[in-house]
């Protein structure tokens, strides 16, 4: 009797990704994710921002260890133009192995300019067009395909497709993770500052200004974020859950100004729909081609160690503060790149106060030298206030060296009183390691 050999999790891991499938799925994000890039450049440009936040700054917050140099206002105005033309030709699928790694570095230049023009949504599509660096979204429906005419097969590795459900799966779990927190839930802050402003609007108005309409939003709004990847996993229960994410989107869209975030989230959740009913769709607008033997799967083993990495990193990422933090919101040592979406209401005051060697005392207000967004993300982050505390010492040392820089400031933090933040007996020149703040922070 012969003995049947066991398959192997890694034999099934690789059998998972490396499953042949229609590449139609990638097909509906490319258009669909370009179209929003391109609408997104081009009402960044109308609206001004690109002068409001990259040219009018006399000083931009940089991340530690990415120091890009700023462009003049000539060189702002061509790298958003070089975006939207990008934007475009990723959509059309035009030389889409040089053009989405384009996209990519130019999006990540645009968005490591300066951290107060921080977002998760800005975070959640640069790993987006990091994705389509890799993945053959341009096989079908697009420049390319008609340059090549028949010479590509249409299916692709699963792995290509199933990279954005588990990242769309990372960022709602982590997002309804973070939710379970006793301000969110028992006490409905910050919504229950936040939905009161929006009574003015039609229908929904009155209802937003009771007390239990916050309670009600942010109890939904956790229970959604834990349960939406799975709702949309499962067959018979995919249809509902995909129309639950439009409201949702749609409601939080009317209700809070956050861009074009709503729109990508509806639009990458395509995804979760099966190639089936992504070729029915195509089928409208153009013949669809049946399924036909596809090419062996290349460098398995390395696809899969990097899948792996970097999905481990993705779940490491937001749980870091575990290890960091003994007050996420007061502190926000791992707040950044964690999902945490619209959970507290922040708001403080700050100066400094400088001393040189020439014995003088004098008063600094950033209010007057920063931007409005400048100036209130700095106010309640500690890495941009000890940011901005060593650049005032740059500035300041041409006759007189400065020896001394110490910050009075106040911050209020989902409603309550303003407290006093960092510790007004420390000069800030003395310290250099951003990670050591609770060391200099008031505690909470």
């Amino acid at each position: 009797m012969s003995l049947q050999p066991t398959t192997t999790v890694t034999e099934l891991f690789e059998k998972y990704l490396f499953k042949s499938v229609s590449a139609w799925p990638l097909i509906t994000l490319r258009v669909a994710f370009g179209v929003l890039m391109t609408f997104g450049a081009v009402r960044f440009w109308y609206y001004g921002w690109i002068e409001e936040l990259y040219i009018k700054p006399n000083f931009h917050f940089q991340y530690f260890g990415l120091e890009l140099p700023t462009l003049s206002e000539a060189g702002m105005y061509f790298v958003f133009m070089l975006f939207v033309l990008l934007s475009i030709l990723f959509t059309l699928g035009f030389y889409f192995r040089i053009v989405a790694p384009l996209l990519f570095i130019t999006f990540c230049y645009i968005e490591l300019i300066d951290v107060s023009t921080y977002l998760n949504h800005y975070y959640f599509v640069s790993i987006v067009l990091f994705f389509f660096c890799f993945v053959p979204a341009a096989r079908m429906f697009s420049m390319d395909a008609l340059r090549e005419r028949n010479s590509r097969s249409p299916e692709v590795p699963a792995w290509t497709i199933n990279i954005f459900l588990l990242q769309i799966g990372i960022v709602y779990f982590f997002a309804g993770l973070a939710k379970l927190h006793s301000d969110w839930l028992l006490e409905a802050l910050p919504l229950k500052l936040w939905l009161p402003a929006r009574g003015h609007l039609p229908v929904i108005g009155s209802f937003l200004s009771k007390p239990i309409a916050a309670y009600l939003f942010s109890w939904a709004g956790c229970i959604y974020d834990l349960s939406i990847p799975f709702i949309l996993l499962y067959k018979p229960t995919r249809a509902i859950g995909y129309i639950t994410v439009i409201v949702f989107h749609v409601l939080t869209w009317i209700l809070f100004p956050i861009g074009i975030f709503p729109w990508v989230m509806i639009v990458m959740t395509l995804a979760f729909f099966p190639p089936e009913a992504h070729a029915k769709f195509w089928e409208r607008f153009i013949r669809t081609k049946g399924t036909t033997e596809s090419k062996p799967a290349r460098h398995k083993k390395m696809v899969s160690a990097l899948v792996v990495i970097f999905f481990t990193i993705q779940i490491l990422l937001p749980l870091r503060f575990l290890v960091q933090s003994e007050n996420l919101f007061w502190d926000e040592l791992g707040f950044r790149f964690s999902w945490r979406v619209m959970l507290m209401e922040k708001s403080g005051d700050i100066q400094f106060r400088l001393s040189d060697t020439c014995g003088h005392s004098y008063i600094i207000e950033p209010s007057q030298q920063l931007t409005k967004l400048q100036y209130t993300q700095m106010a309640t982050q500690p890495d941009l206030i000890l940011q901005y505390a060593h650049h005032l010492a740059g500035l300041h040392s041409r006759d007189c060296v400065v020896t001394a820089i110490y910050a009075e400031s106040y911050v209020s933090l989902n409603g309550r009183g303003s407290r006093p933040f960092v510790d007004p007996t420390v000069n800030l020149l003395e310290v250099t390691d951003n990670g050591d703040r609770l060391k200099w922070l008031m505690p909470y």
